[in-house]
């Protein structure tokens, strides 16, 4: 392992969740003509620790789960955030994400060789009701695809899973 090339081949990708992820909470919605909307919602916190190399992640699945009173509040619109900088956005084209999860293709989102970056996940919540509807999310190495810095597929571990939010209209 005294090459470089040795470091690269060995790059590594470790998910997990953030200590400062959203804890289990309420959200009362407040936008939209009928205060039933909850623009980016912060559902889940993401630590990417790469190690031996610069890792590139190019695609991410978020998988959505729905509960509580699931005929009404839906996911529309799902965002991954590095800070307060927009890493890539999906949407369900008509179908609610709980049905399909959340696919973020091409994001190319660099983490530096030894080094932990933060993605936050956030939803657009539409037709939310008096009757609380839940969601939690999460991302497992099933969901995580990476290269190293000369563009080979790597080896990616970990999972994290967001603290349920209830969701209620306004």
């Amino acid at each position: 392992w005294d090459s470089a090339g040795g470091l690269v081949d060995a790059a590594t990708l470790a998910a997990s969740l953030s200590n400062t992820s959203p804890i289990t909470n309420q959200k009362i919605c407040e936008t939209g003509t009928d205060n039933d909307e909850c623009d980016y919602l912060e559902v889940l916190k993401i630590d990417f620790k790469a190690e031996k190399d610069a890792v590139t992640l190019t695609d991410l699945v978020i998988d959505i789960v729905r509960g509580g009173n699931t005929s009404a509040a839906t996911s529309t619109t799902a965002y991954v955030y590095d800070g307060t900088t927009l890493v890539g956005s999906a949407t369900g084209a008509g179908t609610d994400l709980t049905t399909i999860g959340a696919t973020f293709s091409d994001i190319d989102w660099v983490i530096p060789k030894d080094t932990t970056k933060v993605l936050t996940v956030k939803l657009d919540i539409r037709d939310a009701t008096a009757a609380a509807t839940t969601f939690a999310v999460d991302i497992d190495t099933a969901d995580i695809t990476a290269e190293n810095s000369a563009g080979a597929g790597i080896t990616e571990s970990g999972s994290a899973a967001g603290k349920t939010i209830t969701v209620r209209k306004l």
